[in-house]
């Protein structure tokens, strides 16, 4: 059902994640859970968007194969061959953010973008938005092929809290995760940056959020990525790690 661009990821067999072959290719581009939806240069006639959220992209491949899940925004233009089409689904996106519905849009072979990092500026990697694909619409809890099993795998990505972004202080550093919506999980954390790689023993959930001091000191001028995993019993990792950056003042 995944495939991940950089490496191969155990599945969890609570969720049973399994490759079922079907007779037709899942039609979606993209499966999500929305956080927030931001709008240039405003919402009555948007020229871009900004999706905060959790994607899980077609492969573009035959069949109802997804990349693992990543956390992060996906950065949009309008569809120059239909604009009016365009911004009814991304209306339709405002208002469902927020409300941790399972999602789907764009097209199975369409060009859907790429996700971006939290705490990553939209043009960092490149100089212009994608193209908003346009597909079947929007899809609101879709249920055919395996959409549930893969929107149950979307949940399970973390949210990286802080720090994110620019402006932390040097030297020691608290990496804080929001909680997944499950109970019984325990927690990875890696930080890599400056020569240095750290990574932290599973650590059980705390109330609403987890979180982890490593022993290495941040340092001024340095950019740094850390990221999280779930796992659920003693050595099964839900998905690919929620992503973060900070850069050191």
């Amino acid at each position: 059902m995944y495939r991940s661009l950089a490496r191969p990821f155990t599945f969890l067999a609570a969720i049973s994640f399994l490759s079922i072959p079907s007779a037709l290719s899942d039609p979606v581009g993209v499966y999500a859970i929305i956080d927030r939806v931001e709008m240039f240069p405003n919402e009555e006639l948007p020229e871009e968007i900004r999706i905060h959220g959790v994607f899980a992209l077609s492969d573009g491949q035959s069949g109802d194969y997804y990349l693992a899940p990543q956390r992060g925004q996906m950065y949009y233009r309008v569809n120059p061959q239909n604009a009016r089409a365009t911004r009814a689904e991304w209306a339709d996106l405002k208002s469902i953010a927020g409300a941790g519905r399972g999602i789907g849009y764009g097209a199975r072979y369409a060009r859907n973008g790429r996700v971006r990092m939290p705490g990553e500026s939209p043009g960092a990697k490149s100089p212009e938005p994608d193209i908003y694909p346009l597909g079947f619409g929007l899809v609101r809890d879709p249920s055919w092929h395996l959409a549930p099993q893969i929107i149950a795998g979307i949940r399970l990505v973390p949210q990286p809290l802080s720090p994110v972004g620019q402006g932390v202080a040097s030297g020691e550093v608290r990496l804080v995760a929001r909680n997944v919506d499950r109970e019984g999980v325990r927690y990875v954390f890696m930080i890599d940056g400056s020569g240095q790689h750290e990574m932290s023993p599973p650590i059980p959930a705390g109330e609403k959020e987890t979180a982890w001091t490593p022993r290495l000191r941040v340092q001024a001028g340095q950019t740094y990525t850390w990221k999280v995993h779930v796992l659920v019993g003693s050595n099964d990792m839900a998905a690919d790690a929620a992503v973060a950056t900070f850069t050191v003042r």
